[in-house]
């Protein structure tokens, strides 16, 4: 039975896991010096319903950069509920309701991806620098009454990516520091005209979870970094002998994209200045009830 949490705890970090981590155990599986479990199972009520479980991260003052201990929450596979279609879960709502009510700053990403760009084999860590939006129907906020205008410039936090592509290069032997995330709506994986199309648009990679995940930490204020496995090539995942390589790639590179995320958030400074926060202002145009002067 679900134990519901009272209280939602304060952090500054947040670890949304995706498939490039699901297959293991984030934190135990990493075995990052510095970083143990508070609590492992953390369910909260949500104005979108009940969450899936997080787990609450302490990083402890002798292993992080500003010599502070701080909290972070994690949570496995975008929030999605085993059972439900992912295209339409009010997963990504139900995490980031509760990341902005915990007081996140900082935020890591994961998926497995597919490649678009030619150039990307199976096994390869993108640090993606941008997005392109090919979804439909995903929330464009937590909140329809929010009135303010976002600028996606550097949609990807810079310092983050920076340490992540650090992070990366330690442990994975190629590594991609730039690359163009195009997101679908799913379930359905993409027709061959679908990515003939995306790499036309300037796609170099696919997944199904950086919308809104992406969209969601602007509008709570908080920096986003996402790292990226690629699995296979963009489109094609029928056949058996791709699904052996996807599952080969996915449990090959899991406890190593953990390390990643976790050595990144040990190295990222809470109160390093950014430009992220200042992407969100006031919108700039009139209402309709309101007269001109």
């Amino acid at each position: 039975m679900t134990q519901l949490t009272n209280t939602i705890p304060a952090a500054d970090y947040a670890i949304v896991g995706g498939s490039a981590t699901s297959n293991c155990r984030l934190p135990e599986d990493a075995q990052v010096p510095g970083v143990r479990v508070v609590e492992p199972e953390l369910f909260f009520e949500t104005p979108y319903g009940v969450t899936t479980a997080f787990k609450l991260l302490e990083f402890d003052a002798a292993y992080t950069a500003d010599g502070q201990t701080h909290r972070a929450l994690a949570v496995r596979m975008h929030g999605w509920r085993k059972g439900f279609n992912w295209a339409t879960s009010q997963g990504p709502l139900q995490v980031f309701w509760v990341l902005k009510q915990a007081g996140v700053r900082k935020i890591a990403g994961n998926a497995g991806v597919g490649g678009i760009n030619k150039m990307l084999q199976g096994g390869d860590i993108v640090v993606a620098d941008d997005y392109l939006d090919f979804t439909q129907q995903r929330p464009s906020s937590l909140d329809e009454r929010w009135p303010n205008s976002v600028s996606m410039v550097e949609p990807y936090c810079p310092t983050g990516r920076k340490i992540l592509i650090d992070r990366a290069e330690r442990e994975f032997r190629r590594v991609q520091h730039t690359g163009i995330m195009g997101c679908s709506t799913g379930p359905y994986i993409e027709s061959p005209a679908h990515v003939a199309f995306m790499r036309q648009a300037g796609a170099d990679l696919v997944a199904q979870s950086t919308v809104p995940e992406i969209n969601f930490a602007r509008e709570i204020g908080a920096c986003y970094a996402g790292i990226y496995l690629v699995v296979n090539p963009a489109g094609y995942v029928a056949d058996p002998e791709t699904r052996q390589k996807m599952y080969q790639n996915y449990k090959k590179a899991a406890p190593g994209v953990a390390k990643v995320i976790l050595n990144t958030m040990l190295n990222w400074r809470v109160d390093e200045p950014c430009a992220c926060q200042e992407r969100t202002r006031p919108i700039m145009m009139p209402y309709a009830e309101e007269e001109l002067s």
